[in-house]
């Protein structure tokens, strides 16, 4: 057991790990620091400022074993798509707030659409096939908070699921926003 033990850390520290950070927000997760030495991440945000903003917060990957930030938005197919822009931008979707749901909560003003803008969507799969994209291929950990689009970004991801170790997705279990798929529909689709 031993020598099998060793081999995979030695393995992992030549490779290192994949990781897609996606809706990448306010930067890597806390869990994903713990392992920064050994993280090849690439983070996708659809707010070109917010990317802008993390790619000046440091110099380089940091503690990262490498640190990419993208403005572009994953979904289930490439195109471009629009992406409803919220007083709190944490809150922008691609789906519209579900007032009726949100009213009943104090500050639901930060979900008040402000504006729209189409983006860049491509999926995880297509992103992976593609030579010219630079990024790496390896994938062992997904992340996802992308206020309620998870379902669709999943779609586009099923041959990298495959070779997947883990998942984070953000699910909730009352919509947020218009038909916005809950955890019941987030468990089968990765049950799947």
């Amino acid at each position: 057991m031993t020598g099998g033990w060793l081999r995979a850390c030695r393995a992992l520290q030549g490779a290192g790990v994949g990781a897609r950070d996606v809706g990448a927000r306010e930067g890597v997760i806390p869990v994903l620091r713990s392992a920064a030495p050994l993280l090849n991440i690439v983070g996708f945000e659809p707010d070109l400022e917010e990317v802008q903003r993390l790619q000046g917060e440091g110099d380089g990957a940091g503690p990262f074993r490498s640190l990419t930030y993208l403005p572009v938005a994953l979904g289930s197919a490439d195109g471009t798509r629009q992406l409803y822009l919220c007083r709190s931008r944490g809150c922008s979707s691609f789906l519209r707030p579900n007032r009726a749901f949100l009213e009943r909560f104090p500050d639901a003003r930060r979900f008040d659409v402000v504006g729209t803008a189409t983006v860049a969507m491509r999926s995880l799969d297509s992103l992976r096939r593609d030579p010219s994209g630079g990024l790496p291929q390896h994938v062992d950990f997904i992340k996802l908070d992308t206020q309620g689009s998870e379902v669709d970004i999943l779609r586009g991801a099923q041959q990298t699921l495959r070779d997947v170790v883990a998942v984070q997705v953000e699910v909730q279990f009352a919509p947020l926003y218009e038909s916005q798929p809950v955890f019941r529909e987030v468990d089968a689709l990765l049950a799947e």
